[in-house]
Protein backbone atom coordinates (compact mmCIF):
# COMPACT_ATOMS: atom_id res chain seq x y z
CA UNK A 1 0.00 0.00 0.00
CA UNK A 2 1.02 3.38 -1.13
CA UNK A 3 2.23 5.78 1.70
CA UNK A 4 0.10 9.24 1.31
CA UNK A 5 2.30 12.71 1.34
CA UNK A 6 2.08 14.20 4.31
CA UNK A 7 -0.39 17.35 3.85
CA UNK A 8 -0.04 20.79 6.34
CA UNK A 9 -2.52 23.24 7.10
CA UNK A 10 -1.79 26.71 8.98
CA UNK A 11 -3.94 28.35 11.31
CA UNK A 12 -3.10 31.63 12.14
CA UNK A 13 -5.43 34.71 13.66
CA UNK A 14 -5.56 37.52 16.34
CA UNK A 15 -4.98 35.93 20.10
CA UNK A 16 -7.95 34.33 21.83
CA UNK A 17 -9.59 33.45 18.55
CA UNK A 18 -9.27 29.77 19.58
CA UNK A 19 -6.53 28.95 17.00
CA UNK A 20 -4.66 26.27 19.44
CA UNK A 21 -7.92 24.74 20.93
CA UNK A 22 -9.16 23.76 17.24
CA UNK A 23 -5.78 22.10 17.02
CA UNK A 24 -6.09 20.60 19.85
CA UNK A 25 -9.44 19.17 19.53
CA UNK A 26 -8.67 18.30 15.84
CA UNK A 27 -5.80 16.17 16.74
CA UNK A 28 -6.37 14.84 19.93
CA UNK A 29 -3.14 16.96 21.56
CA UNK A 30 -2.83 19.17 24.52
CA UNK A 31 -0.62 22.43 23.22
CA UNK A 32 -0.71 24.74 25.76
CA UNK A 33 -3.63 27.29 25.12
CA UNK A 34 -4.07 30.94 25.31
CA UNK A 35 -5.39 30.68 29.69
CA UNK A 36 -2.34 28.11 30.08
CA UNK A 37 0.66 30.44 28.95
CA UNK A 38 0.50 33.85 27.33
CA UNK A 39 3.79 33.76 26.49
CA UNK A 40 3.93 30.45 24.74
CA UNK A 41 1.11 30.67 23.00
CA UNK A 42 1.56 34.15 21.47
CA UNK A 43 5.10 33.66 20.32
CA UNK A 44 5.66 30.62 18.68
CA UNK A 45 5.42 28.27 15.90
CA UNK A 46 4.03 25.19 17.13
CA UNK A 47 3.41 21.85 15.08
CA UNK A 48 1.14 18.80 15.33
CA UNK A 49 0.63 15.96 13.73
CA UNK A 50 -2.32 13.51 13.10
CA UNK A 51 -4.01 11.31 11.47
CA UNK A 52 -7.55 11.91 9.97
CA UNK A 53 -8.87 9.61 7.58
CA UNK A 54 -5.97 7.91 6.90
CA UNK A 55 -3.91 10.72 5.55
CA UNK A 56 -1.20 12.62 7.89
CA UNK A 57 -2.00 16.01 8.49
CA UNK A 58 0.49 18.37 10.22
CA UNK A 59 -1.28 21.46 11.31
CA UNK A 60 0.87 24.93 12.05
CA UNK A 61 -0.15 26.87 14.94
CA UNK A 62 1.09 30.01 14.17
CA UNK A 63 1.98 33.10 16.17
CA UNK A 64 -0.84 35.59 17.06
CA UNK A 65 -0.66 38.74 15.01
CA UNK A 66 -1.44 41.37 17.49
CA UNK A 67 0.84 39.50 20.09
CA UNK A 68 2.47 42.37 22.31
CA UNK A 69 5.49 43.91 21.57
CA UNK A 70 6.22 41.23 18.39
CA UNK A 71 3.36 42.60 16.03
CA UNK A 72 5.75 42.36 13.11
CA UNK A 73 8.11 39.48 14.04
CA UNK A 74 5.44 37.38 14.01
CA UNK A 75 4.34 37.61 10.57
CA UNK A 76 7.88 37.84 9.41
CA UNK A 77 8.42 34.39 11.42
CA UNK A 78 5.31 33.31 9.67
CA UNK A 79 6.31 33.88 6.29
CA UNK A 80 9.44 33.53 6.58
CA UNK A 81 8.99 29.20 7.80
CA UNK A 82 5.87 29.30 5.15
CA UNK A 83 8.64 30.00 2.46
CA UNK A 84 11.16 27.93 3.47
CA UNK A 85 8.51 25.21 3.66
CA UNK A 86 7.88 25.78 0.48
CA UNK A 87 11.04 25.11 -0.81
CA UNK A 88 11.04 21.84 0.52
CA UNK A 89 8.22 20.63 -1.42
CA UNK A 90 5.67 20.33 1.28
CA UNK A 91 1.79 19.92 0.03
CA UNK A 92 0.86 23.38 1.76
CA UNK A 93 -3.22 22.86 0.98
CA UNK A 94 -4.92 25.48 3.64
CA UNK A 95 -4.61 28.44 5.62
CA UNK A 96 -7.20 28.69 8.39
CA UNK A 97 -7.84 32.25 9.39
CA UNK A 98 -9.83 32.43 13.10
CA UNK A 99 -12.61 35.39 13.78
CA UNK A 100 -14.34 35.09 17.09
CA UNK A 101 -18.07 35.51 16.50
CA UNK A 102 -18.89 37.45 19.92
CA UNK A 103 -17.32 40.26 19.12
CA UNK A 104 -19.74 42.85 17.93
CA UNK A 105 -17.43 44.61 15.53
CA UNK A 106 -14.31 44.57 13.90
CA UNK A 107 -11.82 45.48 16.33
CA UNK A 108 -8.00 47.06 15.82
CA UNK A 109 -7.17 43.72 16.42
CA UNK A 110 -9.56 41.79 13.94
CA UNK A 111 -8.49 44.34 11.24
CA UNK A 112 -4.95 44.36 11.28
CA UNK A 113 -4.91 40.61 11.72
CA UNK A 114 -7.05 40.16 8.52
CA UNK A 115 -5.16 42.33 6.47
CA UNK A 116 -2.25 40.01 8.17
CA UNK A 117 -3.68 37.17 6.71
CA UNK A 118 -4.51 38.75 3.18
CA UNK A 119 -1.18 39.61 2.85
CA UNK A 120 0.13 36.36 3.74
CA UNK A 121 -2.29 33.89 1.25
CA UNK A 122 -2.50 36.89 -1.48
CA UNK A 123 -5.26 36.40 -4.17
CA UNK A 124 -3.90 33.36 -6.23
CA UNK A 125 -4.42 31.07 -2.83
CA UNK A 126 -7.62 32.09 -1.54
CA UNK A 127 -9.65 29.71 -3.12
CA UNK A 128 -7.94 27.47 0.04
CA UNK A 129 -8.52 29.87 2.69
CA UNK A 130 -11.16 28.94 5.16
CA UNK A 131 -12.61 32.02 7.32
CA UNK A 132 -13.35 30.19 10.73
CA UNK A 133 -15.70 31.69 13.07
CA UNK A 134 -15.51 30.92 16.91
CA UNK A 135 -17.56 31.13 20.14
CA UNK A 136 -20.68 30.20 18.97
CA UNK A 137 -21.72 28.86 22.24
CA UNK A 138 -21.17 32.33 23.86
CA UNK A 139 -23.36 34.03 21.65
CA UNK A 140 -27.01 33.50 20.83
CA UNK A 141 -28.16 32.75 17.65
CA UNK A 142 -30.03 35.22 15.92
CA UNK A 143 -27.27 37.38 17.40
CA UNK A 144 -24.54 35.11 15.34
CA UNK A 145 -26.10 34.72 12.37
CA UNK A 146 -26.64 38.33 11.85
CA UNK A 147 -22.76 39.44 12.53
CA UNK A 148 -22.19 36.61 10.62
CA UNK A 149 -24.42 37.64 7.28
CA UNK A 150 -22.52 41.06 8.07
CA UNK A 151 -18.86 39.49 8.03
CA UNK A 152 -19.73 37.98 4.48
CA UNK A 153 -21.96 40.72 2.71
CA UNK A 154 -19.65 44.06 4.30
CA UNK A 155 -16.53 45.43 2.89
CA UNK A 156 -15.37 46.25 6.70
CA UNK A 157 -15.69 42.43 7.05
CA UNK A 158 -14.45 39.08 4.89
CA UNK A 159 -16.46 39.96 1.34
CA UNK A 160 -13.14 40.65 -0.39
CA UNK A 161 -11.41 37.21 0.69
CA UNK A 162 -15.08 35.36 0.48
CA UNK A 163 -15.38 37.18 -3.05
CA UNK A 164 -11.88 35.63 -3.81
CA UNK A 165 -13.45 32.27 -2.69
CA UNK A 166 -12.19 32.05 0.50
CA UNK A 167 -15.10 29.84 2.54
CA UNK A 168 -16.67 31.32 5.53
CA UNK A 169 -16.95 28.05 8.40
CA UNK A 170 -18.40 27.85 11.72
CA UNK A 171 -16.32 25.87 14.62
CA UNK A 172 -18.64 24.61 17.15
CA UNK A 173 -15.93 23.61 19.85
CA UNK A 174 -15.98 20.23 19.41
CA UNK A 175 -13.72 17.43 17.47
CA UNK A 176 -15.82 16.80 14.58
CA UNK A 177 -16.18 20.62 13.86
CA UNK A 178 -12.95 21.08 13.45
CA UNK A 179 -12.31 17.57 12.04
CA UNK A 180 -14.88 18.63 9.41
CA UNK A 181 -13.16 21.86 8.44
CA UNK A 182 -9.97 19.99 7.71
CA UNK A 183 -11.76 17.62 5.87
CA UNK A 184 -12.53 20.00 2.94
CA UNK A 185 -9.52 21.55 3.41
CA UNK A 186 -7.66 18.66 2.85
CA UNK A 187 -9.61 18.25 -0.48
CA UNK A 188 -7.25 20.69 -2.11
CA UNK A 189 -5.20 20.77 -4.36
CA UNK A 190 -1.68 22.56 -3.15
CA UNK A 191 -1.30 26.18 -3.92
CA UNK A 192 1.67 28.49 -2.60
CA UNK A 193 0.71 31.19 -0.63
CA UNK A 194 1.72 34.87 -1.84
CA UNK A 195 4.48 35.15 1.05
CA UNK A 196 5.61 31.70 -0.34
CA UNK A 197 7.16 33.03 -3.41
CA UNK A 198 7.11 37.18 -2.38
CA UNK A 199 10.20 37.56 -0.35
CA UNK A 200 8.88 41.35 0.64
CA UNK A 201 6.00 40.10 2.10
CA UNK A 202 6.42 39.93 5.95
CA UNK A 203 9.82 41.80 5.53
CA UNK A 204 10.80 44.11 8.13
CA UNK A 205 14.06 46.37 7.88
CA UNK A 206 14.82 46.87 11.44
CA UNK A 207 16.95 45.25 14.10
CA UNK A 208 16.12 40.92 14.90
CA UNK A 209 15.43 39.64 17.88
CA UNK A 210 15.42 35.67 17.39
CA UNK A 211 11.79 33.95 17.98
CA UNK A 212 11.24 31.01 20.08
CA UNK A 213 12.11 27.80 18.19
CA UNK A 214 8.67 26.16 17.26
CA UNK A 215 7.12 23.42 19.71
CA UNK A 216 6.45 20.30 18.34
CA UNK A 217 2.79 18.77 19.74
CA UNK A 218 3.60 14.99 19.97
CA UNK A 219 6.24 12.35 19.64
CA UNK A 220 4.72 10.99 16.91
CA UNK A 221 6.25 13.05 14.27
CA UNK A 222 8.43 10.79 11.82
CA UNK A 223 12.23 11.82 12.56
CA UNK A 224 12.75 12.98 8.63
CA UNK A 225 9.98 15.22 9.56
CA UNK A 226 11.18 16.38 12.29
CA UNK A 227 14.42 17.10 10.59
CA UNK A 228 12.68 19.28 8.08
CA UNK A 229 10.91 21.32 10.59
CA UNK A 230 13.93 22.02 12.88
CA UNK A 231 15.80 23.12 9.61
CA UNK A 232 12.89 25.50 8.78
CA UNK A 233 13.37 27.03 12.32
CA UNK A 234 16.83 27.27 11.80
CA UNK A 235 15.91 29.29 8.46
CA UNK A 236 13.65 31.32 10.17
CA UNK A 237 15.79 32.43 13.66
CA UNK A 238 17.53 34.94 11.47
CA UNK A 239 14.57 35.70 8.70
CA UNK A 240 16.00 33.10 6.37
CA UNK A 241 19.90 32.47 7.10
CA UNK A 242 20.47 29.67 8.96
CA UNK A 243 21.79 29.48 12.78
CA UNK A 244 22.23 25.85 13.75
CA UNK A 245 23.76 26.68 17.12
CA UNK A 246 21.05 28.59 18.20
CA UNK A 247 17.83 26.58 17.81
CA UNK A 248 16.57 23.11 19.16
CA UNK A 249 13.24 21.57 18.41
CA UNK A 250 12.85 18.76 20.94
CA UNK A 251 9.61 16.37 20.48
CA UNK A 252 7.66 15.32 23.89
CA UNK A 253 10.43 12.30 24.17
CA UNK A 254 13.43 15.20 23.99
CA UNK A 255 14.96 13.63 20.72
CA UNK A 256 15.44 15.13 17.39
Amino acid sequence: MSVRRTKFIVVVGPSGTGKTRFINLASEQSLPEGNDSVELCTRTIQTVELMLDEQPVVLIDAPAFDAPGVRDRSKRTIATFLRMLHKQETDLVGIIYMHRIVDNRMGTASVDGFRAFKELCGDAAMPNAAIVTTMWDLVQAGVGEARESELRTADHGFRSAIDGEAKLRRHYNTAESAKNILRELLRNTPKPLRCQVDSDVGSVRSSYVPAPAPKLGNGRVPGCLRKVLYLLYCATSCDGRPNIESCMIQSSDGKM
